[in-house]
């Protein structure tokens, strides 16, 4: 959501909580959409609003995950071992 929000409002984001933005590129974010049955909207996912994601983590100084090539179990271990430690 917070790639559709105007660049403005994320001073009032702080403190943010642990993100990762995952990333997949173009054909594998169409096949996914395909395979969930939204394969209409992929008229929509261009190259440049797919490349947006990069360019938000950045912006953000936040973890890019490129899960194009990772099973969601693999993912979910990647994203685990971001995390950092929870205090206690």
């Amino acid at each position: 959501a917070s790639q559709l929000l105007s660049a403005d409002y994320r001073p009032g984001w702080e403190p943010r909580p642990f993100s990762v933005l995952c990333w997949a590129d173009r054909p594998t974010t169409l096949a996914r959409m395909a395979a969930r049955g939204d394969g209409d909207a992929g008229a929509e996912m261009s190259e440049a609003r797919i490349g947006a994601y990069r360019t938000l983590a950045a912006d953000l100084g936040i973890p890019l995950l490129d899960t194009s090539y990772l099973s969601p179990e693999a993912g979910t271990a990647q994203v685990l071992a971001m995390m950092p430690a929870l205090p206690g």
